[in-house]
């Protein structure tokens, strides 16, 4: 049996510890990093064959959304976990 590392926030693993925590710092479920993921305010409208569509239930634009959910920091946001 080998040790495995686990991410905090999501489901990725790794044998290397080291690669978990870089993860953890860009992780679309981490709540520090306020990213549409974690948002109370976020939906996702996809479908089973068309995969994930989120939209903001404030309003934001899909192009606003999409600079949020890669760095973070949205001004909307609010903890949805």
């Amino acid at each position: 049996m080998k040790q495995v590392y686990k991410c905090d926030f999501c489901y990725n693993t790794n044998e290397n510890p080291e690669k978990i925590l870089e993860h953890e710092k860009d992780c679309y479920a981490n709540p520090s990093l306020k990213k549409c993921w974690t948002c109370i305010h976020h939906e996702d409208e996809g479908m089973p064959i068309s995969g994930s569509m989120m939209r903001c239930q404030k309003g934001m634009s899909y192009d606003e959304q999409e600079e949020y959910e890669g760095n973070g920091n949205c001004p909307l946001w609010e903890n949805g976990n």
